[in-house]
């Protein structure tokens, strides 16, 4: 219990500090893969808030989304894409489909 506690402590101080896929990276290393599992790090309904959490910020913000996945990728920002995309309400909406349905699955 005390692990998790410092687990969602050290996440909610660091929240705007990490961006949206660090998040989920983070609850997937913390849980090691079994969401479902007991002997997960965390349990579901705290790792159901992260992965609101990171969908919801990158929802609010996703130019930098973008940026960091191109910088993940090795590859360049291409600005005009990116004002495009994140101007385009069914790309916002695809991203809040996909999380509530890795919400709804995490069991």
């Amino acid at each position: 219990m005390e692990k998790r506690n410092q687990i969602i402590a050290m996440l909610y101080q660091n929240m705007s500090k990490v961006d949206a896929d660090d998040t989920l990276h983070l609850i997937d290393e913390l849980c090691d893969g079994k969401t479902s599992n007991e002997n997960s790090a965390l349990p579901i309904p705290d790792v159901r808030y992260l992965l609101a959490i990171s969908a919801l910020e990158k929802i609010a913000n996703p130019i930098m989304y973008l940026a960091n996945e191109a910088k993940r990728e090795g590859a360049q920002l291409n600005a005009v894409m990116a004002n495009q995309l994140a101007n385009n309400g069914q790309w916002l909406q695809d991203i809040a489909k996909s999380a509530l349905g890795e919400i709804a699955n995490c069991t």
